[in-house]
């Protein structure tokens, strides 16, 4: 038997009853291999995952926002600490996108603390932004102040509390590139932890196939909850309940059209507070 086998380094196996995300607070999850960092990862354990994309980490602006786990941290392969390292790195991509700028102050005690945690550290706006991630969920800060918790409740507020409005990043698009909306049941919160607003799908009814949403007003709360937790390409399988689904949103965009107005809900449709 070949020796160096106990010297390789395999992936953290994780456990069939808690599967791995595909999207985590709006952003796609990038596999390490698809994202060139495989090999970082493997001789940085204790780096437990990245923003990756939109300018983040020395990538390119105009890349897709993503976020890589490493599948080296034996820490990922609890959900609980695995989730915590999604929410941080997409705060990461909000803070970015948004150009937040904490004015708050950095301690002495933080200005040493700094110095360890790698070269995004260095810039002072970044550091400000990693304090606001590490707030929101936990982490320690040594010497926080009640101006950096605050900043951190505000945020916090914003963008992740369930009472927060959730807004589409750059790749929520529909197929025809136009930006996607809160619809018209507003923001539902799937069984995987993600969101859909529109579900849209394409379908032909004599005037060649048009992108619609599925999650219409029309919907009775079986269909509703059938789309949130059905796979897309599972959809068709309960073929009763998926026709009545289609027939329904169908309709919805037959009488909008009539009406002159978009298939899509408009901002002012979707529902109230």
């Amino acid at each position: 038997m070949d020796p160096s086998i106990y010297n390789k380094q395999l992936p953290v196996q994780f456990p069939e009853r808690t599967p791995f995300p595909k999207n985590a607070y709006g952003y796609p999850i990038t596999s390490s291999q698809d994202a060139g960092v495989d090999d970082y990862f493997k001789k940085n354990q204790h780096v437990a995952g990245m923003a990756w994309g939109g300018g983040e980490n020395g990538t390119d602006p105009a890349s897709p926002r993503t976020i890589v786990v490493n599948p080296y941290n034996p820490n990922m392969g609890d959900p609980v600490k695995r989730d915590g390292l999604l929410k941080v790195e997409a705060a990461r991509h909000i803070m970015g996108q948004e150009k937040i700028s904490p004015s708050f102050g950095i301690t002495p005690k933080q200005q040493e603390w700094r110095k360890g945690l790698g070269a995004y550290a260095t810039d002072d706006n970044a550091f400000k932004q990693s304090i606001i991630s590490r707030l929101i969920v936990g982490d320690e800060v040594p010497d926080a102040t009640k101006e950096q918790k605050k900043a951190a409740d505000d945020f916090h507020g914003k963008y992740f509390s369930k009472d927060s409005q959730w807004n589409p990043n750059p790749q929520d698009l529909r197929a025809d590139g136009s930006q996607k909306g809160t619809g018209f049941l507003g923001v539902l919160k799937r069984p995987d932890g993600d969101v859909s607003t529109e579900l849209s799908m394409g379908f032909d009814w004599g005037q060649g196939e048009k992108e619609i949403p599925t999650l219409v007003p029309t919907l009775n709360k079986k269909e509703v909850d059938y789309l949130l937790s059905t796979p897309p390409d599972k959809l068709h399988e309960n073929k009763e309940m998926f026709q009545s689904i289609a027939t329904k949103a169908v309709d919805h965009a037959k009488q909008r059209i009539k009406d002159g107005k978009p298939v899509f809900a408009l901002p002012d449709e979707a529902p109230k507070k």
